[in-house]
Parts: structure tokens; C-alpha cells; sequence
């Protein structure tokens, strides 16, 4: 709160900017309930057109991005597609553009959906950061690499890159370790292993290390799990994880899991049998997807979108 008064009134944009916009992704992983989470998003995201530095700017709109269910619709896809292509500009900061390789990389492993963006992300973050020596950042990398690859339905290369990661103890924070036991119950969900990865995925909600606070994630990762059960036609159990991904949802979230919900259900009354109801659900979940602005469906769950 003192940090975000002195930069409201030292009448620097620049500095107005990046504390409105650490302050709301802060609350957005950290309290997602906090009433000033969409206030100071929505101050960050006018303030951006205020100042001219653009490392700056993009340091800025990758925190942002961590604020998608805040933001107007339409606002984070606009921010993570001018963003990701300014990546290539040699002229901004090293760090500015890995910061934001990683942050539209992994805002379109849950939102966007475009895995060839993606891709071309993380291979040029990557690249700066081996080129500049931080561990740290390869890391978190290589884990956005590993979920890719579960995206893409690539998973022995996922396994590959998770076991390489595991390998290196003092490389990832507890949060980001413990992202490759998510990435496993996302694998075993896929491949029909519904008993041991809905298991493993009840541990790791309960588990204050994995998303703790982090309601967006933990939503997100429940909705995952619902389609993988639908897939394999746990209906009982899809329809549990749809209910879990409603009631951790925070923000526009709630709108999102209802609809990821209200498609399940559609896709269930069909393999069913009862189309007619189906029919009647399937067009307005679609229509209320497509109004978010948000092309990513299920990003984490392939086989359950192609059905």
C-alpha cells in the first residue's frame, strides 16, 4: 500500500505503472479475492499508454497477463499478442523480453492457445537465458516446454523434459517443482488413467505448496481434469471436478468454469444418448466461450477438445 501511494503521487508514469501492475498479479496469485486485485489491473492497463518506454511497458503487460480474469474482455489477447512479437526486438531489455517470453508463453498454455506461439516463446527466452547465465529462469522454461508438450498430446517428450527437471533440485522454486506432479496427473488423466490421476490431482489441490492461494491456477487445472474424466466417460467424477472448478474460481473465472462446465455436460448427454437436451446447452456455451475473447479451449486436455 505505501509502495503503490508514493508511486501515485511522485507523478512518474513509469513508476505508477509498474507498481499498479506487481501489485494486482501479487494479488491475483496470492488473494484473488481482494477487491483491489481488478482496480489496480484496470489502473496498470490505462497507465501503459502513458509511458514511452517500452521494456518498461512490457514488463508491465507480462504481470498483467497474470490478471486475465480482471481484465476487460479482449484486453489480455490484445496484451499477449503485441507483447509476444515485440519479443523479437533486440533494441529492449534482455530482461523485459524474458519476462515476457515466459509470462504470453504460459498465458497461452491456459488461455490462448496457440501452441506455435508459444513454442517460438520459449525457444527465444530460452535462448537469452542461457545466453546471460539464470538458471532460474531455464528452468521455469523448461517446465512451460514440458506443459507445451502435454498440450501438443507429446507426452514421452514431456516426461523426458519433467525427468531432466527433477534432476535439478536447487533449480525451482517449491511452487515450480511442484508443477511436475501437476504435469503428471495431466498425464495419466490423458491416457485414461482416471483412478491414479484423479488421486494424485485431490493431493495436489489440498496441497498448500502446489496452488494454495492460487484460485486461477488450481480452477484452471480442475477444468483440465473434468474433461479428462469426460473423455473417458467417468461421468460421476467429471462432474465433480467441473463443480471443484466452479467453486475455486475467482473474478471472470466463474464465468469460464460454468461454461467449461456447461460443455462438459453437453458432451455427456451426448455420448449419453440425450442430444435434444445437448443441443439446447452446447450452442449457448460456445457462444458465451467465444464472447470472452479468449481462443484457448481446454488447451491442457487436446483430446477431449478434438472430440
Amino acid at each position: 500500500d505505501e509502495a503503490l501511494r508514493h508511486s501515485m503521487t511522485a507523478g512518474k508514469p513509469a513508476d505508477a505503472l509498474l507498481s499498479h501492475a506487481c501489485a494486482a498479479a501479487a494479488l491475483a496469485l496470492t488473494d484473488p479475492l481482494a477487491a483491489r486485485t481488478g482496480m489496480l489491473a484496470a489502473r496498470a492497463y490505462k497507465l501503459l499508454g502513458q509511458v514511452c518506454d517500452r521494456s518498461t511497458r512490457m514488463r508491465a503487460a507480462s504481470k498483467l497477463l497474470r490478471c486475465t480474469p480482471w481484465l476487460p474482455e479482449g484486453v489480455a489477447l490484445s496484451l499477449a499478442r503485441e507483447y509476444g512479437a515485440m519479443c523479437e526486438c533486440a533494441d529492449l531489455s534482455l530482461f523485459a523480453r524474458l519476462e515476457c517470453c515466459c509470462a504470453v508463453a504460459a498465458w497461452e498454455l491456459e488461455w490462448g492457445g496457440a501452441l506455435d506461439i508459444a513454442q517460438s516463446l520459449l525457444s527465444r527466452g530460452l535462448g537469452i537465458a542461457q545466453a546471460i547465465g539464470l538458471p532460474r529462469a531455464s528452468f521455469r522454461l523448461r517446465l512451460l516446454q514440458a506443459r507445451l508438450h502435454v498440450a501438443s498430446g507429446e507426452h514421452d517428450s514431456a516426461i523426458e523434459v519433467m525427468k531432466a527437471l527433477a534432476a535439478k533440485p536447487d533449480a525451482g522454486d517449491a511452487h515450480e517443482k511442484a508443477q511436475i506432479s501437476v504435469l503428471n496427473a495431466l498425464i495419466l488423466g490423458a491416457a485414461g488413467d482416471i483412478r491414479p490421476a484423479t488421486e494424485l490431482a485431490l493431493d495436489l489441490c489440498a496441497s498448500p505448496k502446489v496452488f494454495g492461494a492460487r484460485h486461477v491456477e488450481r480452477c484452471r487445472f480442475e477444468q483440465s481434469m473434468a474433461a479428462h474424466c469426460a473423455a473417458a466417460g467417468e461421468v460421476q467424477r467429471a462432474r465433480e471436478w467441473c463443480d471443484y472448478a466452479v467453486a475455486s474460481s475467482s473474478a471472470s473465472e466463474g464465468g469460464a468454469a460454468r461454461t467449461a462446465q456447461d460443455m462438459i455436460e453437453s458432451f455427456l448427454l451426448i455420448t449419453a444418448g440425450d442430444r435434444e437436451v445437448a443441443d439446447t446447452g452446447l450452442p449457448r456455451a460456445v457462444s458465451s466461450h467465444h464472447h470472452r475473447c479468449l481462443p484457448g479451449l481446454f488447451v491442457m486436455a487436446p483430446a477431449f477438445a478434438a472430440m
